[in-house]
């Protein structure tokens, strides 16, 4: 049977287009396994802790990225005249 979580992580992951096989990465598992737990087939006892961890540290990584990557708008504009 499938745990009421594994729905909120899935639709998480849904909305943020977070991969089964990076979250698979994040959490050092494999990709099936992933799937397993969250169609319900295998309930680890610290499954639940381990995805919704490595999905939380997988939105962290990239907020971190994206602070990093200057864009058209929070560049000065003797930069964006460089790039020109």
């Amino acid at each position: 049977m499938r745990e009421p979580w594994t729905g909120v992580l899935v639709g998480r992951m849904h909305n943020e287009e977070v991969t089964y096989q990076e979250l698979a990465d994040e959490a050092g598992v494999v990709k099936g396994y992933v799937s397993q737990i969250l169609n319900g087939t295998r309930t680890p006892k610290k499954g639940r802790e381990k995805l919704e961890g490595a999905f939380e540290s997988i939105l962290r990584r990239r907020e971190a990225e994206k602070s990093k990557i200057p864009n058209e708008e929070t560049t000065p504009e003797s930069v964006r005249a460089q790039r020109r």
